[in-house]
């Protein structure tokens, strides 16, 4: 592994929009690398060195855990390819120099949407403890998210990051601290909107039971209830579906083309249409499949 190189891990189903990511991340100051997970078989020469296909069927967070296997890097940024860094000509290098003078702070970055600054970009998912930011793409140090143990296969795809920013929070005591990069989400580049019901229920039930309030250190705010369960990382079962949803869609070849059935889109909007009836139907699903 070379020191001092990024590798951004972005699990991806939209090929139209990665030259777009190359060039808003591409530094001259950094060693760097990008890692695209998803169901494509790309043509690598148009990017060069610098950026790594991985095809893969399974789950976003599956997906986010062969990225950090196959990266080379020592500092890790995970994305998603419907956004872009904003706030400076070099991001990356940006961010690399604010993680290096602060060792004891997580780097983030702020929110935008379409080049509107959130108002509130401390989004919190525990909706019962309202004590603690929660950061956005920030800079980690591989080694430690490797010590902590990864991501966890009981996720699905939208928290698996928030678990383990939590993680490595209460592991070294560190603090959030949000740089002048926003992260800006384009909505007309997100593909996966329509397929957010299906998996958001889950995930945010999953780090609620998950993570707990710390009434004995009120500033650690929240403690994990519950051991991570790891990927089975050796090289007989990586690359096979594991954990919450693993046997679902997410190992279908054809998952990504089903998200643009316009049918389906019909169905998981009337699905969404109210919070309580979304739930209800979501977790029965999960249920029927033995997934929860």
């Amino acid at each position: 592994m070379n020191d001092d190189k990024i590798s951004v891990i972005i699990p991806t189903n939209n090929p139209k929009n990665l030259n777009n990511i190359y060039k808003n991340l591409s530094s001259k100051n950094i060693d760097y690398e990008i890692i695209f997970i998803g169901p494509f078989n790309f043509n690598s020469k148009k990017f060069k060195k610098k950026v790594k296909f991985i095809e893969s069927y399974l789950k976003p967070t599956h997906c986010l855990q062969l990225g950090l296997l196959h990266s080379t890097g020592n500092y890790i940024i995970q994305m998603a390819d419907d956004c872009l860094l904003k706030g400076h000509n070099d991001p990356l290098y940006y961010l690399y120099k604010k993680t290096k003078s602060n060792p004891k702070k997580l780097i983030s970055c702020k929110y935008s949407i379409s080049g509107t600054p959130s108002k509130k970009y401390d989004y919190n998912y525990l909706p019962w403890d309202n004590t603690t930011n929660l950061p956005i793409a920030p800079m980690m140090k591989k080694e430690d998210v490797i010590k902590v143990g990864g991501y966890d296969k009981t996720f699905i795809a939208v928290l698996s990051d928030i678990d383990l920013y939590l993680r490595l929070r209460q592991s070294y005591k560190l603090s959030f601290y949000y740089s002048k990069i926003f992260v800006d989400e384009n909505k007309k580049h997100n593909k996966s909107n329509n397929l957010l019901p299906t998996y958001w229920s889950h995930d945010r039930n999953n780090l609620d039971k998950i993570w707990l309030r710390n009434k004995k250190k009120p500033y650690l705010s929240k403690i994990r209830n519950k051991k991570i369960e790891k990927f089975d990382n050796s090289p007989k079962l990586i690359n096979k579906p594991q954990g919450n949803l693993g046997k679902w869609l997410f190992n279908n070849k054809y998952y990504f083309k089903f998200i643009d059935n316009k049918f389906a889109k019909m169905l998981f909007f009337i699905i969404g249409a109210a919070n309580h009836t979304r739930h209800y139907y979501i977790n029965s699903i999960l249920k029927k499949f033995k997934m929860i």
